[in-house]
């Protein structure tokens, strides 16, 4: 009798930033997800303010989204962890020390204050 353990509890996951990458070719991100998909049980998703909201007001979580570098939108992140039994989490929204803030609202130390715990919610 042979025993493979298909599935853990244990968490082990990566960044899935590379879920969109198409730079080589259609075979390749078809490889990534494949192998993802078989190696790991969650994922990390991108969602930093800076490529989910490059302008203010204007999300991009769809997965229809505009193509950023190593930042797949959250949808479709979401889709393929759905699909495949991957638990996933968030990122951080945003990182000082890194200045991962929108290009609209860098340097105003006020307003990334301001803005920042309103993230997600519709402008009143």
């Amino acid at each position: 009798m042979k025993v493979r353990q298909l599935r853990h509890d244990f968490k082990y996951g990566a960044n899935i930033f590379g879920l969109a990458e198409t730079k080589n070719g259609a075979e390749h991100a078809a490889a990534y997800r494949e192998r993802f998909a078989a190696a790991f049980n969650l994922a990390t998703l991108p969602f930093y303010w800076q490529a989910n909201e490059p302008e203010p007001g204007k999300y991009r979580f769809a997965k229809d989204s505009p193509y950023v570098y190593r930042r797949p939108p959250i949808d479709l992140c979401l889709e393929f962890c759905e699909a495949n039994g991957i638990e996933s989490k968030a990122h951080c929204l945003n990182y000082v020390e890194v200045g991962l803030f929108p290009t609209w609202v860098k340097g105003d130390v006020k307003r990334e204050k301001e803005l920042a715990p309103s993230y997600g919610r519709e402008p009143s």
